[in-house]
């Protein structure tokens, strides 16, 4: 075989991956697209999507069982369920605001709903559950200066928005009647929140 056809063939086979001049250091195109699908499929094994759901569909209208008795509802907090919680979750909270006017943006909203020291086993809070049968949690204060749920109540269309917390082990337990917004207990609280969930309804 000469010289010349022997360089030819060697020529081939590096470009079909047969061969490597540089050892450790090719990788086939199929086993590489092979491992990165594996990894992908793996990370989306390990890190699924946080998510929450309620008694109405997002972006949807509340139910009037959820508005205030003022409007002729029920006053009755609605159900939440979620899923999907980062690893090392340790616990969850919970809080609903309104920042449209007359509320402000941010720290400033109107308080509706705030639930603490959710444990981690908790996945769920049933419409007007007794949350004083969960062991730990406790309410914040609302925007009419009490403990608990004040259900929408608005002088035209309001957008609610209830926001879910995944904390950290080490988070501080909050004490019955703290009044918080969703941004406030955002800063307050940072660097123990490792995932969040947000769901959005009207009234009326």
């Amino acid at each position: 075989m000469s010289v010349k056809t022997v360089i030819r063939l060697v020529f081939l086979l590096m470009l079909t991956g047969t061969v490597c001049l540089f050892p450790g250091g090719c990788q086939s195109t199929s086993s590489a697209v092979t491992s990165n699908t594996t990894a992908n499929k793996a990370t989306r094994m390990l890190s699924p999507a946080f998510s929450l759901s309620t008694s109405f569909t997002d972006g949807g209208a509340i139910p009037l069982a959820h508005a205030c008795k003022k409007q002729g509802g029920g006053n009755q907090p609605p159900r939440l369920s979620w899923s999907g919680a980062p690893a090392g979750a340790s616990s969850f909270t919970v809080v609903m605001d309104d920042e449209d006017a007359p509320c402000g943006k941010g720290d400033r909203a109107c308080r509706h709903w705030a639930v603490f020291n959710i444990p981690a086993d908790v996945n769920q809070l049933d419409a007007g559950q007794d949350l004083k049968a969960i062991s730990g949690v406790t309410e914040g204060r609302n925007y009419l200066s009490s403990d608990g749920y004040a259900g929408p109540c608005p002088p035209k269309r309001h957008i609610y928005r209830i926001t879910i917390f995944a904390l950290r082990e080490g988070m501080p337990k909050i004490v019955p009647g703290t009044a918080m917004t969703r941004s406030s207990f955002e800063s307050a609280y940072r660097q123990f929140i490792i995932g969040s969930a947000t769901v959005s309804g009207h009234f009326p």
